[in-house]
Parts: C-alpha cells; sequence; structure tokens
C-alpha cells in the first residue's frame, strides 16, 4: 500500500462543463464520534457512492479509512519513528516514494493493527525544513470510529447528512494537479484512497 497520502490532511478535492459543486470534508455532516474521533460521511451527487473518513478531533491532517491511518507532515518527510503506548520506539524507517511526494505518513498492515491495539500513538517525523514534527494520537476509540467506518457510517447514527459530490475532473483536483501528477492520482486510486482524500492530499 505504498501509494497514498491522508489523509489526510485537509480533504477537499468537476470538469467546469460538468459544473460539479465540491464539498471540502470540514463542510461534511459528522454522523459518528467517539472519544477525540468523529467520522463525517459525504456522497457523491453523480454516482451516490458514500465515503466515511474518520477525523482525529479537528485536526483534519489525521484521518482514518477502513484500512489506513493518515497523518499530514509539512516540511518534507525524512525519516519516520512510531510508539505504541509505552512500547519501544519502533526503528527509524525512510519515507515511501508516496509519502515523500504527497507529505503524508501512511500507516497500513501491522502497523495499522497495532495503531488499533493500543491506546496512544507517537509519530516524530524529521523533515527537511521543518525540523522535527511530531504527531500524539489518541487511539483508544479510533476502532470504534472504525467500526462505524465499515458499516458505511450510516447518517442515522447522528444526523442526516448533505450530499458531497466527488469527481476526479472537479476544478479543485485540475488547480491541485501541480501537488499530484495523474500517475500519482492512478496509483492513489489504485490504493483505494477515496476522492475527498485524494483532493485534500493533492492540496496540501
Amino acid at each position: 500500500m505504498k501509494a497514498i497520502k491522508f489523509a489526510a490532511s485537509v480533504l477537499a478535492f468537476g470538469c467546469i462543463a460538468m459544473q460539479v459543486h465540491a464539498q471540502s470534508l470540514t463542510e461534511a455532516p459528522t454522523v459518528f464520534t467517539a472519544g477525540k474521533w468523529k467520522v463525517v460521511r459525504s456522497v457523491d451527487n453523480m454516482t451516490d457512492k458514500i465515503d466515511c473518513i474518520g477525523i482525529y478531533g479537528n485536526d483534519y491532517s489525521i484521518q482514518l479509512t477502513d484500512h489506513t491511518l493518515y497523518a499530514a507532515i509539512k516540511g518534507g518527510i525524512k525519516g519516520i519513528e512510531m510508539r505504541f503506548d509505552d512500547d519501544p520506539v519502533k526503528p527509524l524507517r525512510l519515507p515511501t516514494s508516496m509519502e515523500e511526494k504527497v507529505g503524508t505518513v501512511i500507516i497500513n498492515g501491522s502497523d495499522f493493527s497495532s495503531a488499533l491495539k493500543s491506546m496512544r500513538l507517537r509519530i516524530q517525523v524529521s523533515t527537511l525544513v521543518k525540523g522535527i514534527q511530531f504527531k500524539d494520537i489518541d487511539t483508544k476509540d479510533m476502532m470504534a470510529a472504525l467500526d462505524n467506518i465499515k458499516q458505511g457510517c450510516p447518517a442515522s447514527s447522528q444526523r442526516a447528512a448533505t450530499p458531497e459530490p466527488i469527481s476526479d475532473k472537479t476544478p479543485e483536483l485540475a488547480q491541485s494537479k501541480g501537488r499530484c501528477d495523474s500517475e500519482m492520482i492512478g496509483r492513489m486510486r489504485s490504493a483505494k484512497v477515496t476522492p475527498p482524500q485524494i483532493k485534500s492530499i493533492c492540496q496540501q
């Protein structure tokens, strides 16, 4: 799953001819909350596809999907260290090419499983121009948010959702292509990154 970014943070990913009006994740309705986590729900007006994304509090740089946690980092990622609860710090690792390009730590696979089992996740990132960047994430309610996402984030769990049209040809995404080229966007789609996340990632 080497092709992704975040999620995560913000997110706001039509062709002028189509006149599709996109809504950013910051405007999408919250349909579920658990501790410091919330799930927002958007609906594509053209396809009726529902996107469910977990947000850490009001920090849209930290986002959750059904299989990955994203933490956006500014300054150019050079090295990544993670610590789950009070376990020893995991060995320093270099960013993947996608993490470098989109400026986001992508947590999936066994690390994602560890995050779900933990109560706290600390991420320390050395960057090219902003020194050491640090994220301290309360993960104890992340599983509850994930369960809601996997259920399709039903709007009835809190309040009705407002549709969010998403298209990979929206003006917003077109404007963001200085950051994400067509190949990168294709790789993110293959990795099942949602359209709202792609827009947010590319606009960072």
